[in-house]
């Protein structure tokens, strides 16, 4: 088999159950022959070997069943950056790049500051913060051993030593120790939100996504737990589903954060809430 026919193969496989077959044919093929697009477009006519081809069609039978193209590449690009993503951690979404620009703008750059962030997962927010503020000092914490083997091997990868990665439930292993940020991407859709129910949805872990039947149970721990944790003035930042604006910001006001508003993320949708101790 050569290239052009394995393509155009996998294309008809893929096209009942994925919006971009073409696309998923060429990086699934791209990545057996470790190549990038470009060289496939080039060399249609190079052979496939049989083991080549067999690993491929694996691939293809993995995403016919909705496994997401991150999973299977074991990829995904991030602020222009690579990271490493698995089963055991969420594919990191465009939304959360509104919450790194909000971080940054409450950062001074060539300052020493104290990050906390909670809910780590692949380590992207940690790792973008520890190379956009390289005088900063980050603990980044996940209750999950497995995502935190995965952030730390991303931070290597982006050499990023002033983070400590710590296996702690929310703020529960935590020292004694003022902050001048917390941010957070922490599990907010409700338990019988209908997204759940999405094959592509529930390759990933449930756990960093659902929270309780308002979407709302790890909020109600990340932003009255922040209080003790900021310095005076400390930022607390989160982010939340589209609908949860009005329920986030009550919660930062009655965990006493003033200055709170929400920002909007690249759709327009209220996604991102920010307050000061």
């Amino acid at each position: 088999m050569i290239v052009q026919e394995a393509l155009e193969y996998a294309q008809t496989l893929l096209a009942p159950s994925s919006e971009s077959p073409r696309l998923d044919a060429e990086l699934l093929l791209g990545a057996i022959l470790d190549c990038d697009r470009t060289a496939l477009h080039i060399h249609q006519d190079r052979t496939i070997a049989k083991q080549q081809s067999e690993a491929y069609l694996k691939l293809i039978q993995q995403r016919q069943n909705r496994m997401p193209i991150a999973y299977l590449l074991e990829e995904k690009e991030f602020w222009s950056l690579s990271f490493k993503v698995t089963p055991d951690t969420l594919i990191p979404r465009p939304a959360t790049e509104t919450l790194i620009e909000v971080a940054l703008e409450n950062l001074p750059p060539k300052q020493a500051t104290r990050i906390l962030e909670l809910g780590t997962g692949s380590g992207i927010i940690a790792t973008v913060l520890a190379m956009e503020r390289n005088q900063s000092y980050i603990v980044a914490t996940d209750i999950s051993v497995e995502a935190l083997k995965i952030a730390k091997y991303n931070a290597s990868v982006h050499q990023c030593s002033a983070i400590s990665f710590l296996c702690s439930d929310w703020y529960s292993a935590l020292n004694e120790v003022e902050f001048d940020l917390i941010a957070s991407n922490p599990p907010y859709i409700s338990h019988d939100h209908e997204c759940l129910l999405d094959s592509s949805l529930t390759a990933e872990p449930l756990h960093a996504l659902e929270a309780g039947k308002t979407g709302l149970d790890a909020l109600k721990v990340v932003i009255p737990g922040a209080v003790p944790y900021l310095k005076t003035g400390g930022i607390l930042i989160v982010e939340h589903g589209y609908d949860q604006q009005s329920n986030v910001q009550y919660l930062f006001h009655q965990a006493g954060f003033t200055q709170v508003r929400t920002v909007q993320d690249l759709q327009q949708q209220p996604r991102i809430t920010i307050g000061q101790k």
